[in-house]
Formats: structure tokens, C-alpha cells, sequence
């Protein structure tokens, strides 16, 4: 993270991991490490020991949260038109938990088609796969075959097919 000038971070204070919710509904995050700038900026640090498949995401999960729930009600004009549209529908607390819901659902969905999606064409370059070297193969008997048709060897044959005399003398 490149900052300049007065964002230069100089002194860090560590706030609890569990980013709670506002809303009971709403689901609680743990970051690895959440600080607080001099600024009072909070800043997440997530460190991974392996590769995980969804990291990107949930790392912009815990980020959009942070910085959520740093934000003053009405203390910038998009963020107000925000609240404006957002209060339209002026949801409970159930209602919004059925919202989240079904946006976890649809998630979860989502991966679920992925997850079939990669091992249908996992499966597919396999099956690909297998049909080529049956193909290949029948493609160097065939060249055998024509080849013992012409007097070739059976040990040249073998040595240009891959093929062995035993398959050689038993092709018609």
C-alpha cells in the first residue's frame, strides 16, 4: 500500500477483529488484523498462507464493511442520495434479514454453478483427451496394418508405431 504525505500512516492502534453489525439480522465479520490510523481510518490486514479460492472477495467484503461503518450519516452528498434511495424502502429488520438471505442464496448458487461449471469442463478436456489417443491409436494401427500389408518388419513397424509385435501379428 503506497501512501503519500500527511496519509503516511505513523501510528497504528489495534481494534478487535470481529467487525460486529449494526443489525443483530446482519452477518458478524473476523478480519486477521484491524487497526486504526491517526486519521482514525481503519485499516484491515489480511494475511494468507495458501492460495483460497473466494479471497479477492471476501477481502473486499471486510473492506466495503470497514469502511461502512466509518461513514456519518448525511456527511457527503452521494452518501445522502444514498440513504434518500435506501430509506424508500425503509425495510425491518426481518425484511432485511430475508433480503441478505436470499442475496447469500444467490451466492451460493452462483459458486455451486461455478464449482459445476469447472468440473463439466474438467471432465470434458479428459473425455477429449481420452477420445484423441483412441483416435491416435487407431490411427498408428491402421499405419501397421498397411505397413505389414506392404512387407515392412514387424520390428521396424513396432519401432515406428510404438506398437507391439504381438499387436503387429495379430492385424489381418
Amino acid at each position: 500500500m503506497e501512501l503519500k504525505n500527511d496519509d503516511k500512516i505513523k501510528e497504528v492502534t489495534f481494534l478487535p477483529t470481529i467487525q460486529v453489525p449494526e443489525i443483530a439480522a446482519k452477518k458478524q465479520s473476523i478480519v486477521d488484523v484491524l487497526c486504526k490510523s491517526e486519521k482514525g481510518e481503519q485499516i484491515i490486514i489480511e494475511m494468507q498462507v495458501s492460495p483460497q479460492e473466494g479471497f479477492e472477495k471476501r477481502a473486499q467484503y471486510y473492506a466495503a464493511k470497514a469502511y461502512s461503518m466509518q461513514l456519518n450519516k448525511g456527511s457527503d452528498l452521494v452518501i445522502k442520495r444514498a440513504y434518500e434511495e435506501l430509506n424508500q424502502f425503509n425495510w425491518t429488520e426481518e425484511e432485511l434479514f430475508i433480503y441478505e438471505q436470499e442475496t447469500k442464496r444467490i451466492m451460493d448458487n452462483r459458486a455451486a454453478e461455478d464449482y459445476l461449471i469447472k468440473t463439466a469442463e474438467a471432465r470434458g478436456k479428459a473425455e477429449g483427451i481420452r477420445i484423441g489417443k483412441a483416435k491416435a491409436r487407431a490411427e498408428k494401427i491402421e499405419i501397421a496394418r498397411k505397413f505389414k500389408q506392404s512387407g515392412v518388419s514387424c520390428d521396424i513397424i513396432a519401432q515406428s508405431t510404438g506398437l507391439t509385435k504381438k499387436e503387429i501379428e495379430e492385424l489381418n
